[in-house]
């Protein structure tokens, strides 16, 4: 059982945007915390800051003496020949070998089957330590955390309770504030229209007061000041509005239910009658187990969407490296494939990507004139 974590004043800036700034606060023990964000928010550095991996760049954070930290990380780059779920439950295995006091973990979830996850997930409930982590998995969120870290609008938003009550609650608030927005709207309305009866009034008044004077009965100013009377209060209640309205809309801001970006992507692949890969009698395995699959029946045709779902290490991604000609892979029965370098491929460790490099500047870079084998991007510029 660890003392209370300490942290004051954590920031994280970039040049061109705040992540978030001036977090403080303190972790006790049996805390069970989610960090959520959209993707780039700072969720997995500020989980570094408090695993002891990195300093923070701004702020400090004050740990315990002979505190136990468990952490394993959303890119698990050692046991090379493992899967991504392999890999997860190796370092999660070695984390908690450790007896740790607090366990982080960062995106835990993103490799593992049905199953693995719904284990996962009693092995978190039946954690007495501290739990931190960062995840985007609904489920796991509500049946294991007490705590909402929003990363959003430059700053973090501190909720206790379910995810699902999060969103609950900023719904509300965001209902609430909507409708004194339009409440506002509403009044700014009346005002301009009360304005505009009265400079009416003024206008007539004024008519009438030349006609009179021209007859020489009696002169009169009081329409002029009368109408400027009125637009000096108008002015006033619309200044009072706007300040208040402007206050709303930061509000609204601040409570923006949790979201996730989607980029649209335009498949325009090349209309065909062709089949594009056809596997008959298939059989595919590694040296030393030739038959990880077997009686393999394959047909795809173009424009077909396929999904390959089984248990961890029941051999997807195997089938989908004998797809694209994986030397590594014994192959056996009949193959009709297309060419390798006719076959866009991301590996789930990401191994084809460069980790100092955006999303969109790796996309940017594959696709120079946004056009590759039929695939079209379209990409908003707020994911940069």
């Amino acid at each position: 059982m660890h003392k209370p974590i300490q942290f004051q004043s954590l920031s994280l800036s970039f040049p061109h945007k705040t992540c978030f700034a001036d977090f403080s606060g303190q972790i006790t023990y049996g805390s069970r915390i989610a960090m959520i964000g959209r993707n780039g928010s700072g969720k997995s550095t500020l989980l570094k800051w408090f695993a002891g991996l990195i300093d923070p760049s701004e702020g400090q954070i004050k740990y315990p003496t002979e505190c136990r930290v468990g952490y394993v990380p959303q890119l698990i780059d050692a046991f090379d020949s493992f899967s991504g779920a392999q890999r997860f439950n190796k370092a999660l295995t070695e984390a908690l070998s450790l007896c740790p006091d607090i366990l982080m973990l960062d995106e835990p979830t993103n490799h593992l089957d049905c199953n693995n996850r719904r284990s996962l997930i009693r092995m978190l409930r039946a954690f007495e330590g501290t739990l931190i982590m960062v995840t985007h998995d609904v489920e796991l969120l509500n049946a294991t955390v007490e705590t909402i870290w929003h990363i959003d609008n430059g700053r973090v938003a501190v909720f206790s309770g379910r995810y699902d009550d999060y969103q609950h609650e900023m719904k509300i608030q965001r209902s609430a504030i909507a409708d004194e927005l339009a409440d506002l709207n509403r009044k700014k309305e009346q005002a301009h229209h009360a304005l505009m009866q009265e400079q009416a009034r003024a206008k007539s008044s004024r008519i009438r007061g030349e006609k009179h004077i021209q007859q020489r009965k009696w002169p009169t100013i009081v329409s002029d000041t009368k109408a400027r009377n009125a637009q000096e209060t108008s002015g006033r209640k619309k200044s009072s509005i706007n300040h208040k309205k402007q206050e709303l809309i930061e509000r609204l801001s601040e409570c923006r239910v949790p979201e996730i970006i989607q980029p649209k992507f335009s498949l325009n692949g090349i209309e065909s009658n062709q089949t594009l890969v056809t596997i008959s009698g298939g059989v595919v395995g590694y040296e030393g187990n030739l038959h990880i699959l077997q009686n393999l029946s394959l047909s795809i045709k173009s424009r077909e969407r396929i999904a390959i779902q089984g248990n961890n290490a029941s051999g997807k991604s195997t089938l989908v490296k004998a797809i694209l000609g994986d030397n590594s892979i014994i192959k056996q029965g009949e193959w009709i494939l297309p060419r390798s370098q006719e076959i866009g491929y991301l590996d789930q460790h990401y191994g084809t990507l460069s980790q100092d490099m955006t999303v969109f500047d790796a996309l940017s870079t594959l696709l120079r004139d946004r056009s590759y084998l039929g695939f079209e991007v379209q990409w908003y510029e707020n994911v940069r």
